[in-house]
């Protein structure tokens, strides 16, 4: 492949990131902000303390989008740059199953087509990450069983 082409892919593959993920990504850090008054609430406040499923919801979302997050970011840069992963194949596949059941309950959990859309973007663009990273998930697997 000549090396312009795969300056221009890469460029593709860096707008695919943002314009699927800078939205999430967004909501991911409020989630977070957010997780700290939570937790202060559920040892403070007795209504929150007899209810604590809201407050446990927003603080599971959030940390286990965060580490999500965090692996894909590896991937993404394990597929632009062509470096090799920090984390092994095992929990690459993991953390991806857990941020898709996460993005699949967000869309089913929405209540209007817009929301749905806006969590079945990231999905797709995480499944066609996984999808090009798939030759280093499959190295890192007999890594891994070694």
């Amino acid at each position: 492949m000549p090396e312009y082409v795969a300056k221009r892919f890469k460029t593709l593959l860096v707008m695919e990131l943002i314009l699927g993920f800078g939205p999430l990504l967004l909501l991911l850090a409020i989630g977070l902000l957010f997780s700290v008054y939570q937790v202060i609430f559920l040892m403070l406040a007795e209504e929150v303390r007899d209810n604590p499923s809201g407050s446990l919801e927003l603080i599971g979302l959030s940390i286990f989008g965060l580490l999500s997050a965090v692996r894909f970011i590896n991937v993404a840069q394990n597929i632009i740059r062509g470096k090799t992963p920090a984390l092994g194949s095992a929990s690459t596949i993991v953390l991806a199953v857990i941020g898709a059941l996460i993005l699949a309950y967000l869309v089913v959990d929405s209540d209007t087509v817009a929301w749905r859309v806006f969590f079945i973007v990231p999905l797709l663009v995480a499944s066609h990450f996984v999808y090009l990273g798939r030759d280093s998930l499959q190295s890192g697997a007999s890594e891994d069983d070694a």
